[in-house]
């Protein structure tokens, strides 16, 4: 009797659909996500976990490879009873996205990520908003933002992966502090200023997110250190964040002598109470003298840099200055010798 045997590949991807099992990420889509089964085998909820294990697969496949990426897998051990790779075909997983993106790709996140860091206990006092960039090669729609708001804008902005001569989208994360999940993500135009949106990011979802994750404080950069900021979400949450050196009040304070006290090895610090924006906060002096004199031994370096590269340019100047100078004395002396040949030339 001779039996048949065949072989799949599963690697490391049995452990991401575990975890994906163990926090109940299909069901939890699929209860929020309307189905249209008539138009696909398997249902959304099942086609984004699909999508995670192809996107932890290392093999950065497009969605029309989808298939191909499942072929040879233990597809029905991945992602259910009855799942083949033909059910992952590129019209299936563009519907879901549509549908996904109809739904609110915001919405459907701030839904999902309170609840899986609660099963994961992640519960924290602290949450950290900041913001980061994608560029993209393309024109799309850079040449004038679309009319009715709906559609991100991919211009140019300020590049923080050092692209500034591509296009690009922001994305404005809120993260837990212990492993660093985000609980918030929102998409935004390129050219989008953290000054102005991590105000309206706070002041749009911050309450909802209270309710579920039962933060107490948000910690933002100095880009959220401003008046009109301050005083908007001061209200609606507790923050820290670092109070950026332009501000007169910082700029004098840093300035001027403060009795320190040691705060560890190494560090420095000073408390000092503070009303800026007609808010009362209490802003922290912390003074490293090892930071200090590697800033000191940084600034001597950089400035003898620059001055042998200046003393160069000047010794270059000096030289074609000289150069031209004979060229014009030998010039006046052909004038001096025969006007009567240069002086057309010269008019």
């Amino acid at each position: 009797m001779s039996v048949e045997l065949s072989t799949k590949v599963l690697d490391h991807l049995g452990l991401v659909s575990g975890m994906c099992d163990e926090l109940d990420i299909v069901s939890q889509i699929d209860e929020h996500m309307p189905q249209d089964l008539a138009q696909r085998e398997v249902s959304i909820g099942t086609i984004c976990k699909a999508s995670i294990i192809n996107g932890l697969g290392f093999t950065e496949r497009r969605l029309y490879m989808v298939p191909s990426f499942f072929e040879g897998r233990p597809t029905e051990l991945l992602l259910g009873n009855g799942v083949q790779s033909e059910h992952l075909n590129d019209t299936v997983i563009g519907r879901a996205l549509d549908a996904i993106h109809a739904y609110g790709i915001t919405a459907l996140f701030a839904q999902l990520c309170p609840v899986i860091c609660k099963q994961l206990g992640l519960i924290t006092r602290y949450a950290h908003l900041d913001s980061t960039t994608f560029h993209l090669h393309g024109r799309y729609n850079s040449c004038s933002p679309p009319e009715d708001g709906t559609v991100l804008h991919l211009t140019k902005g300020y590049s923080r992966d050092h692209r500034p001569d591509l296009n690009q989208a922001v994305i404005n994360l809120i993260t837990e502090n212990q492993a660093g999940i985000p609980i918030h993500m929102e998409t935004l135009d390129g050219n989008t200023s953290d000054k102005t949106s991590f105000k309206d990011t706070i002041k749009g979802h911050i309450e909802c997110l209270q309710q579920v994750t039962d933060f107490d404080y948000i910690t933002v950069d100095s880009a959220g250190y401003t008046q009109e900021n301050l005083q908007t979400n001061s209200g609606q949450v507790k923050w820290i964040g670092r109070v950026p050196e332009r501000i007169k009040a910082c700029k004098e304070l840093i300035s001027s002598p403060v009795p320190m006290r040691p705060l560890e090895e190494g560090y420095q610090y000073a408390v000092i109470g503070s009303t800026y924006a007609d808010i009362p906060q209490r802003w922290m002096v912390i003074y490293s003298p090892q930071a200090h004199e590697r800033e000191v031994t940084t600034f001597i370096k950089r400035y003898g840099k620059q001055n042998q590269k200046e003393s160069r340019a000047a010794v270059r100047f000096e030289k074609v200055s000289f150069a031209l100078s004979r060229r014009c004395t030998k010039s006046c002396r052909k004038v001096e010798e025969k006007p009567e040949n240069v002086t057309g030339r010269l008019i």
